[in-house]
């Protein structure tokens, strides 16, 4: 917001130096010409052709004082040459000066449509494309970490795994469309209900993943059951038809030095376990 006035100040003590130097005035060009690089970055031409006509006003004036002052190291030609010199080098100067501001406008707007295109990249590379949940491998990512902390602090973690009951029968019947349908409408209703600090993610065909941190095996059946009533409401319209559809649950807590694939191979074995029980039910599991 200065940049003007130090650029004003700084040409007008300029302007007094040069009628104070005497044969050594010539040099004073060089420092008026830095005193103009100092606003062509960021400056609108507006600004610094208002600057190089106060550089031009101002040297004139030093130029016509030390003619009026009758220095004996003056001359009319040569202050004019210098005058005619400086005049011609500000339009040059301002031009140059709006280049380099649309080249730093250009490298900014590219800057950020890099910025956006990586958060792009970065979604879609731990983004299910379907479903718009987390992929495997971001999944595998966050329980992997989960799992050091719990190492580390001792923290309680739980993972739900939860299958769509007779998913094979809705694409049999109705085409693999309303399949499609009923997997993106159970991630829009879950996204609803799970906490903020959970991740929820599909882990493969019609079977989804539950990370919670900081949850105990109790709390989370209670969250499981949670997503499976939900389900169990949500009325579902396809092609005129209107599909009721369920799930089924295994949940397990990460128990000692227990790794991820034991974890998820416990969670899967009581998820089949609901299955075998009839199916639209949580089972739980507790460490061996």
């Amino acid at each position: 917001s200065m940049t003007v006035g130090q650029m004003v100040f700084a040409i007008s003590c300029c302007a007094w130096a040069y009628a104070l130097t005497g044969p050594l005035r010539g040099g004073i060009f060089n420092l008026v010409m830095v005193a103009m690089m100092f606003g062509m970055f960021a400056l609108p031409i507006r600004k610094v052709l208002f600057v190089g006509g106060w550089a031009v006003l101002s040297m004139g004036l030093a130029m016509a004082w030390l003619l009026f002052t009758h220095n004996p190291h003056v001359t009319a030609t040569v202050e004019a040459g210098h005058l005619l010199m400086l005049t011609l080098m500000m339009p040059a100067v301002a031009v140059l000066a709006e280049r380099l501001r649309q080249m730093r406008r250009r490298l900014h707007e590219q800057k950020r449509d890099l910025a956006a295109a990586l958060d792009r990249i970065q979604y879609l590379a731990t983004r299910d494309a379907l479903t718009g949940l987390m992929n495997r491998g971001h999944l595998g990512e966050l329980l992997e970490r989960e799992v050091q902390r719990h190492r580390r602090c001792g923290t309680r973690m739980s993972v739900v795994l939860l299958d769509i009951d007779h998913f094979k029968l809705v694409n049999d019947r109705y085409g693999h469309g309303c399949g499609d349908l009923v997997l993106r409408r159970f991630a829009e209703e879950a996204r609803r209900i799970v906490r903020g600090c959970d991740a929820l993610g599909r882990w493969g065909g019609e079977e989804f993943l539950l990370l919670m941190p900081e949850t105990a095996l109790e709390s989370a059946c209670v969250g499981a059951e949670r997503l499976r009533q939900m389900l169990e409401g949500l009325l579902i319209e396809s092609g005129g038809e209107t599909l009721q559809v369920t799930l089924s649950a295994g949940v397990a807590q990460i128990d000692g030095a227990e790794s991820i694939e034991m974890l998820v191979e416990r969670a899967d074995r009581a998820l089949y376990a609901a299955k075998a029980q009839g199916r639209n039910r949580v089972r739980c599991t507790a460490a061996a």
